[in-house]
This record gives C-alpha cells, sequence and structure tokens, in this order.
C-alpha cells in the first residue's frame, strides 16, 4: 500500500469505515481478501469485499428479507441473511460502503470503472424512508424492497433513469426502460 501512502491496513481509510460500521460484528462481517488496487478506472483508488449477515427487516441496508417467516418460541428465527458488501476508496472520493443489490448492479456495470465509477457516499435511506440509495461519480442506485435496483445516470445536471435491475437479472416491473448510453 505504499504506493498510496498507506503504511498498513490498521491506517487504512477503508479500514477506519469497517471498524465504524462494526468490524467483523458488524454488517460487513468478515472480509473476503485483502484490499486491492482498483484497475481501469479514471483515477487510483482501492477497494475490500466482505461478507456479512442481517437479521430482520430493519437492517438497513439494500437486502431484501422474508418478511413471511413466522417466528415463535418453538420456531427460532433463520440465523441471517447474507449481505455482501464493498468499501471503495480514492483520494478524489473517499471510502464509502455499497451493500447488497446496489453493489450488485454496480459490480455488473463494471464497478469504479463502470458508467457509474466511484461511490461518493455510503448507502442511505430514501428520502420517502421506504428504500435506500448509493450515490457515484456519474450517478445514483436506488432501491426498494418491491422493485429492486433502479440507475439514474446522471447527464448534463439532470437525471435520467438507464436501467432497473432486479438481483436475479430479470426485470423488475412493467415499467422498465431500455439501457439509454450517451
Amino acid at each position: 500500500m505504499t504506493d498510496l501512502g498507506m503504511v498498513g491496513e490498521s491506517e487504512s481509510p477503508i479500514h477506519s469505515v469497517y471498524l465504524a460500521y462494526g468490524g467483523a460484528a458488524g454488517v460487513l462481517g468478515l472480509p473476503t481478501g485483502d484490499e486491492e488496487e482498483v484497475v481501469g478506472a479514471r483515477f487510483p483508488g482501492r477497494r475490500r469485499h466482505y461478507h456479512g449477515s442481517v437479521r430482520g427487516d430493519l437492517h438497513g441496508i439494500s437486502a431484501p428479507v422474508d418478511r413471511n417467516d413466522k417466528i415463535s418460541c418453538n420456531r427460532p428465527p433463520e440465523a441471517h441473511d447474507a449481505v455482501d458488501s464493498t468499501i471503495c476508496w480514492s483520494v478524489q472520493t473517499g471510502a464509502h460502503v455499497v451493500h447488497g443489490e446496489i453493489r450488485d448492479l454496480w459490480l455488473q456495470m463494471g464497478a469504479e470503472s463502470g458508467e457509474l465509477g466511484y461511490p461518493i457516499s455510503s448507502e442511505e435511506p430514501t428520502s420517502d424512508g421506504h428504500g435506500r440509495q448509493s450515490r457515484f461519480e456519474f450517478g445514483q442506485v436506488t432501491w426498494y424492497p418491491d422493485i429492486g435496483a433502479v440507475v439514474s445516470r446522471y447527464s448534463h445536471g439532470s437525471a435520467s433513469t438507464i436501467r432497473t435491475h432486479r438481483a436475479s437479472g430479470s426485470p423488475s416491473s412493467d415499467h422498465d426502460q431500455p439501457c439509454r448510453r450517451a
């Protein structure tokens, strides 16, 4: 990590965000590998992938859970719902977390080297409080449990929807728009 001026993992901006999210005991869980350099993006950066778990529908990330699962003393809750996350960092954008179906779509679109670029915010609630969203250099991904992840790309100061996606890869509604590329 010396090429970016970092001496060790404990001093990495990615590791600092990881600890802020609770480390191994938090929603991010354990790393699935080492920090790696981002290849092919507009500027240098680093990222690290994680595999964690959540329980219940109040976890606040873009990962669906089974709300029909009945829980009682005779039927305890399932241990967890798995969720994958990535912390991505660059000098220009800082370190931000991308989770669940938002992460899945961002990775499918090329991650930092793709249409959306680096994340510029960690995942946060939508303004209506019913979904989640992550902002990127060139767009935003919004996620709702009933429709999945929707990409809006910034073009000349306004946003235009270019793709609707569910983790399975199938369209999520009758109102899907085809991908429009500039």
